[in-house]
């Protein structure tokens, strides 16, 4: 049996939770989504547990999802993410890419 994989959703929109764990469930893999709606919710989550993944929005109540990832590659460097936005930028792609972002949608 595979390794249970944790993923963390950052989103403040419900249905893009409910939707992004849909996804993920329909995959048939081995996923444990935890989905919180705030990016400093998301980072309380990400000092509690060790992720193999973060799919977070860009436009966030209080602190931004480009300020979660900053805060992120300092407790896992190497923490894959994949960025969801409606209000996506030119600078905001950069800024995503120099974070490291593995895809930006």
């Amino acid at each position: 049996m595979s390794e249970t994989k944790q993923i963390l959703v950052v989103d403040d929109h419900f249905e893009m939770q409910d939707f992004l764990r849909s996804m993920l469930e329909l995959s048939g893999r081995n996923y444990d989504v935890i989905a919180v709606p705030s990016a400093e919710e998301g980072w309380l989550e990400l000092r509690r547990r060790s992720f193999s993944l973060m799919m977070t929005d860009l436009r966030l109540p209080g602190m931004s999802g480009l300020d979660l990832i900053r805060r992120a590659r300092q407790l896992q460097g190497d923490l894959p993410v994949i960025m969801i936005t409606a209000y996506g930028t030119p600078q905001g792609r950069q800024e995503a890419r120099e974070l490291g972002v593995l895809r930006y949608f």
